[in-house]
C-alpha cells in the first residue's frame, strides 16, 4: 500500500514516516481514504487525525453497546425457553390439561417484556438502592394510585407514616388478556387498581344485568380491605393486557394493627365502610361498587 517506504538511520526522519503512516491509517480505518497528500498544513493533519480517533472511538463505543445489548437478548431468550420448558415438563408430569397448559403459555408470551421490565427494577430495588430512597421512588410511583381509593385517604390522617409505608407493600402485576384475575368464592387475598387495559365481570350469582367492564383508574377487590375473610362475589377476567397495581389485603390490616390503628380502624368500619366502598370511583360511606 506505501511502496515509497523504506528503511532509514536518520531519526528524524523515521519520526516523520512513523506519524505519516499512522496518519494514513486513521484516515484509511475512519475515512475510507487511500493515499498521501503531497505538503500540508502541521495543523491540519493533526485536525485530522483527531477526527479520525474519535470516529475509532465512537464506532468502538457503539460496537461494545451493540454486543452488550446482543448478548443481554440472547440470556433473557434463554432464560425464557429455559423456563417455557420447565413448565411443560412440570405440567405434563402432573398431568395438567392442555386447557390450562395453553392459557400458561399465552399468558407467558403476552406478558414477557412487561414481566422482564418488572424483575429488573425490582432487582434494583431490592439490592441497588438504600432503603430511604427506595421509599422515595415507592411513594411518587404509588402514593397517587392509592390516594384514588377513599378508605386510604380517610386512614393516611390518623397516621403519618401510613401512606409511606403502604407504598412498599404494593407491587406491579401485568396480567394477558382473557386471563382470569379471581373467581367467585375464592378468597380476598388482595386489591387491585388499574393502570392500562380493562377488566370484566363475566359471572357473579348476584348479577342482575351486564356489568360495567372496570378501566384504569378504578379498583377491584377493594371490599378484602374492609374484611380480609371476606370471599370474592365476582369472576373478573382481563379484556386485554391489563397492568395493575396490587395490595395484598393482609399487608393492608397488618399495617393497621402495626402503627396501633386497629380500634380506630375497626370504629370507621361499623360507622362508614358498613355503608358502602365504591371501587369505581372511590367514594366511601355512600354506595358500594356496582
Amino acid at each position: 500500500l506505501q511502496p515509497a517506504l523504506g528503511s532509514s538511520n536518520s531519526y528524524e526522519e523515521g519520526l516523520h514516516v512513523y506519524l505519516d503512516s499512522l496518519r494514513w491509517a486513521l484516515k484509511f480505518v475512519a475515512l475510507g481514504e487511500i493515499g498521501h497528500a503531497a505538503e500540508e498544513n502541521v495543523w491540519v493533519v493533526l485536525f485530522e487525525m483527531v477526527i479520525a480517533s474519535e470516529r475509532i472511538v465512537v464506532l468502538s463505543v457503539f460496537g461494545a453497546w451493540a454486543v452488550t445489548k446482543a448478548m443481554t437478548v440472547m440470556q433473557d431468550d434463554l432464560h425464557f425457553n429455559v423456563l417455557k420448558k420447565s413448565a411443560m415438563r412440570f405440567f405434563r408430569k402432573h398431568n395438567v390439561s392442555i386447557e390450562t397448559q395453553i392459557q400458561v403459555m399465552y399468558s407467558l408470551f403476552e406478558t414477557r417484556a412487561a414481566q422482564v421490565m418488572q424483575r429488573h427494577f425490582q432487582q434494583l430495588m431490592d439490592e441497588n438502592l438504600p432503603d430511604e430512597l427506595r421509599r422515595t421512588v415507592s411513594e411518587e410511583l404509588w402514593v397517587p394510585h392509592l390516594m384514588s381509593l377513599g378508605l386510604i385517604v380517610h386512614v393516611k390522617d390518623w397516621h403519618s407514616a401510613f401512606l409511606g409505608e403502604l407504598s412498599l407493600r404494593v407491587r406491579e402485576e401485568v396480567i394477558a388478556s382473557k386471563t382470569i384475575l379471581c373467581k367467585e368464592d375464592t378468597p380476598s387475598v388482595a386489591a387491585y387498581y388499574i393502570i392500562e387495559g380493562r377488566l370484566a365481570v363475566v359471572w357473579s350469582s348476584s348479577m342482575r344485568g351486564p356489568v360495567t367492564d372496570f378501566a384504569p383508574g378504578m379498583w377491584v377487590g377493594e371490599q378484602s380491605f374492609v374484611n380480609p375473610a371476606r370471599r370474592r362475589n365476582h369472576t373478573i377476567i382481563a379484556r386485554t393486557l391489563t397492568r395493575l397495581m396490587m395490595l395484598p389485603s393482609n399487608s393492608f390490616h397488618e399495617l393497621i394493627s402495626q402503627l396501633g390503628l386497629q380500634a380506630r380502624f375497626n370504629a370507621f368500619r361499623e360507622t362508614q365502610l358498613e355503608k358502602g366502598l365504591c371501587g369505581r370511583c372511590g367514594d366511601v360511606g355512600d354506595h358500594f361498587t356496582h
